[in-house]
Formats: C-alpha cells, structure tokens, sequence
C-alpha cells in the first residue's frame, strides 16, 4: 500500500513580479469596468483561488513507502500548489515531492510569472502523475503512477518561437493550462485586456479525452512539472528558484458546466534530424576497447544501455509512461548491485549535450527503492574524463564517469593501473537513505533533453548508445 505523507507545497502565495504589466482601466457607462486580470474572470462567474509556485524538495522520499519518481538530480523540479475547491476531497500526497491536484473540465489554472534565467533548458507540462484504481479484493481506491505528460512540452524553443529570442529567459510569461478552447480564449483575452503582451502567454492544452478530470476520489491526480536545467549563471538561478516572482490562480465556475470545445490531442513534435552521431563511432569503439581491456585480473562485466519506448499519449491508459516528455530519451540499467567487496561502475560513451544532439545530457544513479535520484554527472561534466584512457581527436566529445561505494578507493585503482583516475567523475553511493544498502539494488539512468534541430527528443537511432561495465575485484585477493 502506498503510503499517505504530505507531499512538498509552497509556503503561502507569491506575488507577482514588479514589472508584471500594467493593467488597463476604463468604464463603460456608469458600470466600472474590472481592471485587474482576477476581476475579469470572477466578474464573469468564476472563482478565482489563489496557489503558489514553489521548487520541490526530496527530504520526505526516505520514509516508507514514498516515491521520489526517479526524479532527475540534474533538473530541480517546479510544481504547482493549486488550493482544492472547498466541497473537493482530501487529495492525497502519495510521493515525495510532486504538488498533486484534481481538475475539472470546466477550470482553468493560470501561472503569472517570469521565465527562469538562462539555463540550457526549461518546460513546462502538466502530468497525470497517479490514476485512482480499485483494489480487486476490497474496491478500495488507491493511487497507481501513471507518470505520463498530457502533450507536448512548453520548453524554450516553443517559448522563443512565439514570444521572440529576447522574451525566452527572465522575462515575463502567462501559461493558461485548460481543458476546453472556449475558456482558453476567454483567458487569454481577459490577460491581454489587462496589461500582458499576447506574445508572453502560453497554453498548456489537456485533451479531456486523455486524462480522467474531475474532483471526485476516482479523478486523476495531476501535476504540473517544471524542469530547469543547468543555470547560466548558478547564484542567479538558485535566487529565483527560492523565489521565483509568480504566483498559480485557479479559476472555478461558480456552477459546473460541460466542456465546450475540448481541446484534441496536441501534435507531437517528431523526433530524428537525420544526423547522428557516426562521426564519434570510431572513438566510442576505441574508448570502449581500452575500458575492456584496462582492468587485468578483475573480472569486467559489460552491458549496453536499454532506452525506454514511451509514447506520449498512448502509454496513459496502460500506466507505463515512467516520467516521458516529449523532450526527453531516458534509457536504464534498470537494477544492479554494488556490494561491499570493492566493486565499481563505468559508464561511458558520447556527450550528447556536447555534440549538439541535445540541450544537455546526462548519467544519473537512483535507487530502486523509493526512487531517489542520488547524484549525476551532466554534459558540462564530462569533457575531459575519457582522457584517462584514450588519446584521440575526439576524446573531448566522449566521457568516462565512475559509481562506486568509495571514489577514492576507484581513483586509486585507476591510478594502479595507469589511468587517470583524477580526470574520472565519481559518484558516490552511500549505504543509508538516501542512499543504496548493500543487499539492495540500484538503476542507472541516462537522459539527453531537446534536439534544438527537431524540438524533441533526440531518437535512439541516431545516438551511439552509452554503454557500462561492472568492474569486480576476483576472490580471494587483489589482482
């Protein structure tokens, strides 16, 4: 059973930034006319409640039963608090970190905000995260992961395409997520009417046919996540992380009313550029070959990476999406060991961020346990590293990176051998939350988000996939 713990929310409403813009005023007749964007929409009949934009924290992905979702430690996670309606059940807080809230297909939830500052990638998508499914024996409801996005993803590229190159970081943004046309222009229009320049708002469109909306027990509970990654600038980053300047309105209709024009399913962005990466085949090949057969006398245990097939959309009824975005390839080694015999990993392979077929990539390490992701080592990390075992032309462009229980038993080791262990990443798992105990297994992730090419994920075919070797001392003594 899942356990109920409360999930991550932001402490009180934030308003909105100083340079929002400036609402428009006027009056026709003797009736005054509402001059802020929350006037328009109540004096329309709706109810207007005020939530909040926070960054999660993973403190409580520890306690027992708790998920943390295979979060990615490159990505700090967004989401938002939207208050329940008061005849609303309880929502129930099943993971770690994500807000949850149910949605009717009549409401609107509106972000009035600003874009982060530079990163090499941000979006913005609200996720069916859990589906309410009876229990066979007793007809109890109980919250199963669907994980999976409800279209595509509002990342910087949409942002920049609508807005303009200047408008893309730190600059004002609207995001009006509907499941109905009808509301989405009346939005938008009533936001226009108030000062915001149409080209800062965005739409997050959930088809109603894709998501169980409602506020009953058996409704989905959604989430909107939002990914940034990788700051230009890391001080100006964490400053508007701990206070982004925004704040999450839900808009209600005081009486429930069908959807007018449900919104379709969302085109998805197809994948694959037609340019891959054949040009760095050769030094992969040569990277690995030296990996292989760098470790004498210890036993080398290889294994390629698996990339997951996650079809936004279509991995909703079956509850196998695992987290998919339409921005995002994820491939896994899904469970290994590391015991207390002395025992390392290396990943290596191509720098997909670097080479240009994603914004940024990365290798993580999560527990299998509670999902927690521990430590990762992104693009920006790895130049340098395969230098410990090749020369070549393009060993900038390939990585080596290293999970171990001890790092610096492994650079000691690589040392003994004649590499480079300095030049080596390491990430270090401990044995207690939120780390990996001895008997229990761990995953390996590997991430690449947003061919700029495409405006989606980057396909595995046209990747030279990341591979890895468990690297074991033989019994009975050293090498």
């Amino acid at each position: 059973m899942i356990a109920w713990l409360l999930a991550c929310s932001g402490s009180g409403t934030l308003t909105v930034a100083d340079d929002r813009p400036a609402p428009h005023t006027g009056e026709t007749g003797t009736t005054p006319v509402p001059t802020t964007f929350e006037g328009l929409a109540e004096a329309s009949g709706l109810r207007v409640s005020a939530g909040s934009f926070t960054f999660t924290d993973s403190a409580d992905c520890c306690r027992p039963g708790v998920s943390c979702l295979w979060n990615n430690p490159s990505t700090p996670y967004g989401v938002y608090a939207v208050p329940p309606l008061p005849d609303e059940p309880p929502v129930p807080a099943v993971d770690g970190w994500s807000s949850l809230f149910r949605m009717r297909g009549d409401e609107a939830v509106v972000y009035l905000g600003r874009t982060p500052p530079r990163a090499a990638y941000f979006s913005f998508r609200t996720y069916a995260q859990y589906r309410p499914e009876p229990l066979p024996q007793t007809g109890e409801l109980v919250p199963l992961p669907v994980l999976g996005s409800l279209g595509p993803s509002l990342n910087q590229i949409v942002v920049g395409e609508r807005a303009g190159a200047d408008a893309v970081w730190d600059a004002p943004m609207a995001v009006v997520t509907t499941a109905d046309a009808a509301l989405e222009r009346q939005i938008v229009d009533w936001l226009v009417q108030t000062g915001w320049d149409a080209d800062h708002v965005q739409v997050d469109r959930i088809p109603p046919g894709e998501a169980r909306l409602g506020v009953g027990e058996d409704a989905d509970l959604l989430s909107m996540v939002v990914r940034v990654a990788l700051f230009e600038d890391a001080d100006a980053g964490a400053a508007w992380m701990a206070d982004p300047g925004a704040t999450v309105l839900r808009l209600t209709p005081l009486v429930e009313r069908p959807v007018a024009e449900p919104h379709p399913r969302q085109p998805i962005p197809p994948g694959g550029s037609g340019t891959g990466e054949e040009a760095w085949a050769s030094a992969e090949a040569a990277l690995g070959e030296a990996i292989l057969g760098g470790f004498p006398g210890f036993l080398v245990f290889e294994q390629t990476s698996n990339p997951l097939r996650e079809e936004t959309y279509d991995c909703l009824p079956t509850l196998t999406c695992f987290g998919e975005s339409t921005d995002r390839y994820n491939a896994r080694i899904p469970s290994f060991f590391l015991w207390d015999d002395g025992s390392f990993v290396l990943s290596w392979g191509v720098n997909h961020g670097r080479v240009g077929k994603a914004t940024y990539s990365s290798v993580a390490i999560n527990t299998v346990v509670n999902q927690i992701g521990l430590d990762a080592v992104d693009s920006t990390g790895m130049p340098g590293s395969a230098r410990a075992f090749v020369d070549d032309p393009l060993v900038d462009d390939l990585y080596v990176v290293a999970v171990a229980r001890d790092c610096a038993a492994v650079g000691a080791t690589l040392a003994s051998l004649g590499h480079d262990g300095a030049a080596v990443p390491c990430m270090e798992v401990p044995t207690t939350c939120p780390g990996v105990g001895f008997a229990e297994p761990m995953m390996l992730n590997w991430r690449a988000y947003l061919e700029e090419a495409t405006n989606a994920a980057p396909i595995p075919e046209e990747l030279v996939l990341d591979r890895v070797v468990k690297i074991v001392p033989r019994p009975g003594g050293s090498p």
